[in-house]
């Protein structure tokens, strides 16, 4: 609906015939809306002032056949660029939102103050809409106040101030009741104290919707109904209940909306055992659904001890959706697999020269199998309306059903060209692939319910709300731009009205409160994005006493959110902790100084190792910063500042990219405890393991780890990144507790690697392969200046295995501080193909308990040839050694180099992260 569409009265009985409902409610026809009069039968409607009967100065009437009256106000023409229109409400006391009716061109920005009792609101005319005249494409309205409690003889007025060629013309000002009427958002609200009620009894109440609630207290009913029918404009919307959640009780609600069934408990138990204001909560039962008028709802209450299914209202909130006619899926009638008695025709006007037709007046059935993708839909039929009967038809799709008459009694009393029409029975209802979907139709007198086709047209997914927080702003707000909520907290809460698919920006300020995500969004409608409107800063409400697994931003089984533009610092523990986690992203963040991880994904409470240590999934960190992570950690002993930096902790599907993970005290990326199919890409990892890697931590402390632990890790690829001056190891695939967690198929490929480790105090490791793990791939990688350059080594496989099918290909080893590297009890490894300074005689050492291993094609040279060493640019100078040494058995995902360049482009591959051009 609109501001200039009529409201919804609800005053009249609501009776069981919803034909009825909606003759009673003055909808049918386009009722006029009733002009200033406090006598008005329709106190629910609005009451509007025609801007010409006000007391006007300096403004001119002019006559039109596009405004509200047939007249507006208007400068054009006035002595002066100023003007004022006055009057005085007399409607019934109560609480409204003023709306103004105007002229908005493309010709000038005018200017208008409204003052409503004393209150004074402005806004401009900036619409810019299409045209710089009156028209119907310029005629808008504003709210200019959201909620005022008014008193009949109380004054308004609107000032005006032309621009340009733009006149500030004026057609209305109205006063819409916040009660059963259009909400300033567009949405449309019925209280429930109005609705037909059975079993329900009404109770004024302070701070209910309306001033009154139903409840089932002092009754002998424990259950009870509330029903009405919907009576405002076609279209998809969201349906949510306003109701009283309370700690004395469990009550129950099955809410049903056009044949679509929703239930759900009073389960929240907010802090009052009363009907309150910090029990007055809210519900979306109904994510979307097509609606149009005369569709029954109802609400059906069952009281549970001290909590009597208290309702204060149900609101329908329209939500836009595009189609996208290029995706039809069309269904001819006469393919249903599923046809009764219909008999097929043959007819040229018929979409595909046949139609389906019923000679018999009992009702049959035709239907097929929905094969098309899981979606969104728009459904329309094509059918024959005649002029010599009324045949009836229910179209169910997605569980939801839509009955019509052919009554358009188009000029034809056969299947002619001029019967043939089409009809939307669903705006937009989703669809499963595999669904039925199902025609019931009737033959009225000769015309024979003759159906041509059904058709699906992909429409995007309903367009999500927008909510807003602010330093300034109060949880007892609508959460709105203007009227924002507090905290965070709320925002995310399950009292809260976000639901999936909605945003929930927060203005820049510093926020101190742990924000727990209590809800989830879902496959459907998507993610809830909960995002940073600017700087926004978030700290713990107390930084020392922390607790094992707890975040600043934390959630425990939720899914489908998306945490964007955060910074997070001085936390007792993690920055960012989601437990047991499903569809989450995680993006743009920067924590600094944590006590613990900066962003961790871990399970919630299974902690014994195997699969069922596995508990999220699906989950993306993407271009976060991670500074001085564990920095309440001071070595050895100290039970704080546990995990790592940026930790994937049993996670099945993951992406961790294009993150900055710097100066953290122990590891910095670890893909680890099962975790598996996923990728590490793209990061820059730097300066961490300050105090693992050294006596008083444990002498170790990658900066990017692959690790077993109690569960098989698996899948994983590591490329793209750069490891650089970390205190300890670069790249290390391992397993630390032998026999529980296996780690196989890894990839390692186009990292560059350099001045990792600290000599004499710890292995310093560019790229390291060690005991219970296999299938591993080291190709293509430049690892320059660490202590060591390479390690497979299974020594340590005490109640394991030998590390084993390890390839090691077209790498550049170059400037090891201690030896180049290490290979022993390993067996089925490749080295080929690879470049190594000779700073040392032997390529590498080792200890024996090598089987089936090969070592081939491998160089030494006294320089590699980068382009610009003291600039840390490790491309390739036009006389590199490097330059088509490689071997061509790389894998498709090697065969592009770090910069997206194709290897081989004239000979061999060369050896490195990079490939040389011209």
């Amino acid at each position: 609906m609109n501001g200039f569409d009529i409201i919804p009265s609800n005053d009249s009985l609501l009776t069981e015939d919803s034909s009825q409902l909606l003759a009673d409610n003055g909808l049918n026809g386009g009722s006029p809306l009733p002009q200033s009069s406090s006598s008005s039968s329709f106190s629910m409607l609005p009451v509007r002032y025609e801007a010409e009967d006000l007391n006007l100065n300096n403004f001119l009437i002019k006559s039109n056949n596009v405004s509200s009256g047939g007249e507006h106000i208007s400068l054009l023409g006035s002595n002066s660029n100023t003007g004022t229109a006055a009057g005085i409400f007399n409607g019934l006391a109560g609480s409204y939102y003023v709306n103004v009716a105007y002229y908005d061109e493309n010709d000038g920005i005018s200017s208008a103050t409204v003052t409503v009792a004393g209150e004074i609101e402005n806004f401009r005319f900036d619409k810019n809409l299409p045209g710089n005249a009156v028209a119907p494409e310029t005629l808008t309205s504003y709210v200019t106040h959201p909620i005022l409690e008014l008193q009949s003889g109380d004054a308004f007025e609107i000032e005006a101030q032309y621009d340009l060629g733009e006149f500030a013309r004026i057609d209305y000002i109205e006063f819409v009741p916040t009660q059963n009427a259009s909400q300033p958002d567009g949405s449309l609200r019925y209280e429930a104290e109005k609705l037909q009620l059975t079993g329900y009894q009404t109770a004024p109440i302070s701070g209910a919707s309306g001033g009154e609630q139903i409840n089932l207290n002092n009754t002998d009913n424990t259950s009870g109904v509330a029903q009405g029918v919907f009576a405002g404009e076609a279209g998809i919307y969201r349906v949510r209940v306003g109701y009283y959640d309370e700690n004395d009780g469990v009550s129950s609600a099955t809410v049903t909306v056009a044949g679509q069934t929703r239930s759900f408990e009073f389960d929240e138990d907010l802090p009052s055992s009363a009907p309150v204001p910090e029990t007055l909560t809210s519900r979306v039962t109904h994510s979307v659904i097509g609606l149009k008028p005369g569709d029954a709802f109802k609400i059906e209450g069952q009281s549970n001890f001290g909590e009597f299914a208290r309702v204060d209202y149900i609101e329908f909130i329209p939500i836009q959706t595009t189609v996208d006619a290029t995706t039809a899926i069309r269904y001819e009638a006469e393919n249903f697999q599923q046809l009764d008695d219909y008999v097929i025709s043959s007819n040229s006007n018929s979409s595909a020269d046949k139609h389906i037709s019923v000679y018999n007046s009992s009702y049959q059935t035709i239907g097929d199998v929905f094969d098309g993708e899981t979606g969104f839909y728009q459904v329309k039929v094509g059918y024959y309306d005649e002029n010599d009967g009324k045949s009836t038809a229910t179209v169910t799709v997605g569980g939801q059903s839509r009955t019509f008459l052919f009554d358009e009694d188009l000029p034809s009393a056969g299947a002619t060209a001029a019967a043939l029409t089409q009809r939307v029975t669903h705006e937009a209802v989703r669809i499963q692939k595999g669904d039925n979907f199902v025609i019931d139709a009737i033959s009225n007198a000769a015309e024979f319910a003759r159906f041509d086709y059904i058709e699906f047209v992909a429409v995007n997914p309903p367009d999500g709300s927008t909510y807003y927080v602010s330093p300034d702003g109060s949880d007892d707000n609508p959460g709105t731009e203007q009227l924002p909520w507090k905290t965070i907290n709320y925002a995310v809460s399950q009292g809260s009205p976000v639901i999936a698919g909605d945003t929930v920006l927060v203005k820049p300020g510093t926020y101190t409160e742990l924000i727990n995500l209590d809800k989830s969004g879902d496959d459907e409608l998507g993610h809830i994005t909960l995002k940073a409107d600017g700087e926004v800063i978030l700290k713990d409400p107390d930084p020392i006493n922390g607790h094992f697994r707890e975040g600043v931003i934390q959630s425990a089984g939720e899914g489908f959110w998306i945490i964007d533009g955060f910074r997070i610092e001085d936390t007792s523990w993690a920055g960012i902790s989601l437990r047991d986690a499903n569809n989450m992203i995680v993006q743009n963040n920067h924590t600094f100084e944590t006590g613990a991880s900066g962003i961790i994904i871990m399970p919630d409470t299974y902690f014994f190792g195997g699969d069922a240590e596995v508990t999220s999934r699906d989950i993306k960190v993407l271009g976060n910063t991670i500074e001085r992570a564990n920095w309440i950690w001071a070595g050895l002993g100290d039970t704080r500042g546990t995990q790592e930096a940026l930790s994937i902790w049993g996670v099945d599907g993951f992406e961790v990219a294009n993150n900055l993970v710097k100066e953290g005290k122990r590891e910095g990326i670890d893909a680890k405890t099962g975790s598996r199919n996923g990728s590490i890409h793209n990061n820059t990892v730097t300066g961490v393991a300050q105090v693992s890697g050294t006596p008083i931590g444990y002498n170790a402390g990658a900066a990017i780890y692959v690790e077993g632990n109690r569960a098989d890790t698996f899948n994983i690829d590591v490329y793209n990144n750069i490891v650089y001056d970390n205190v300890a190891e670069g790249i290390v695939v391992a397993d630390e507790i032998p026999g529980n967690g296996d780690v196989s198929d890894i990839r390692v490929f186009n990292n560059v690697v350099y001045g990792n480790g600290t000599l004499g105090i710890n292995s310093g490791m560019g790229i390291a392969v060690t005991s219970n793990v296999n299938n591993v791939e080291v190709i293509n990688n430049t690892v320059f200046n660490n202590i060591q350059s390479i390690v497979v080594n299974g020594t340590d496989y005490t109640g394991g295995y030998n590390t084993y099918d390890v390839l090691v290909r077209n790498n550049i080893f170059a400037d090891a501080v201690f030896r180049n590297g290490l290979i022993q009890d390993a067996s089925n490894v490749t080295l080929d193909n690879n470049l190594f300074t000779n700073d040392f005689n032997q390529l590498y050492e080792s200890g024996g308990g090598l089987t089936n291993f090969i070592e081939t094609n491998n160089i030494q040279v006294e320089i590699v040839g980068f382009l610009d060493v003291a600039a840390n640019n490790y491309r390739l100078s036009s006389n590199s050694a490097a330059i088509n040494i490689g071997s061509d058995g790389i894998p498709d995902y090697a065969s592009i180099d770090k910069d997206g360049i194709l290897r081989n482009q004239d000979e061999a591959p060369d050896a490195g992260a990079y490939e040389y051009v011209v």
